[in-house]
């Protein structure tokens, strides 16, 4: 007769200054098989120290953390243990956008007001090497002003989801980075491209980034680098 299988559970640290985050957090994921929480912090500094001292799969932190802030202690992490996967909380007008988080090494961010099982959704999302992006994590910008006021009302109408394309076009990613990232398929990435184009009367992706550096979708200050290394859950066009 052959043993069961036993789960692996992935190894969670939570750091928060708040208490009952850090134990809400830690309930919550005791009533989920495939994770454990192993360690929590309360600042960024001793997060890291958790980090080396624990060896987790998974660390769950907030972008606006005391001390070293959820960004940097993200880029530090990642940097010395790139198999570490780090899970972001941020606030819905918090200064950090959806953008730096990611390129800060981060591999999903939730809205500090999502429902718990958007957090397990989450974790199983970036523990299978996807990314996530929570609901309400990505509000989009108000248009800068600019004398193109026919360009900028178009782009005000939008919908969240053309908007999401054309901020992330214009940060450099491929639609397959995209696809992944919105959770959708790369054949829905290329059809809503398609569709930015005609509305907007633009023929190239340049011309659409420049469109939205125009009308404040995103700046150059935020210009993304392709996310590092291969996406193994990326989706094939349907």
């Amino acid at each position: 007769m052959l043993a069961p299988i036993q789960m692996i559970s992935s190894r969670v640290v939570v750091a928060d200054e708040q208490t009952f985050v850090r134990e809400g957090v830690r309930a919550l994921l005791e009533f989920h098989r495939g994770f454990v929480v192993v360690g929590e912090a309360l600042n960024g500094d001793e997060a890291l120290d958790r980090c080396h001292e624990l060896l987790p799969d998974i660390l769950i932190t907030k972008a606006e953390l005391p001390g070293m802030d959820g960004l940097a202690l993200s880029q530090a992490i990642t940097s010395e243990m790139p198999e570490l996967k780090v899970l972001l909380f941020t606030a819905y007008s918090g200064k950090f956008s959806t953008e730096s988080i990611f390129r800060a090494g981060a591999r999903g961010c939730l809205n500090m007001d999502a429902h718990p099982e958007e957090l397990v959704r989450a974790l199983t999302t970036i523990q299978a090497g996807n990314l996530y992006i929570g609901t309400g994590t990505r509000p989009p910008p108000a248009a800068a002003a600019t004398d193109n006021q026919t360009s900028t009302g178009l782009c005000s109408e939008l919908s969240l989801l053309q908007r999401r394309v054309l901020e992330l076009l214009a940060n450099g990613l491929r639609n397959k980075d995209i696809a992944e990232a919105l959770g959708t398929t790369i054949r829905t990435v290329e059809n809503q491209r398609e569709a930015l184009m005609r509305r907007l009367g633009i023929k190239s992706v340049a011309g659409l980034t420049k469109h939205a550096i125009r009308t404040g979708v995103t700046s150059l200050n935020e210009r993304l680098v392709p996310f590092p290394g291969p996406y193994s859950g990326s989706r094939e066009a349907a």
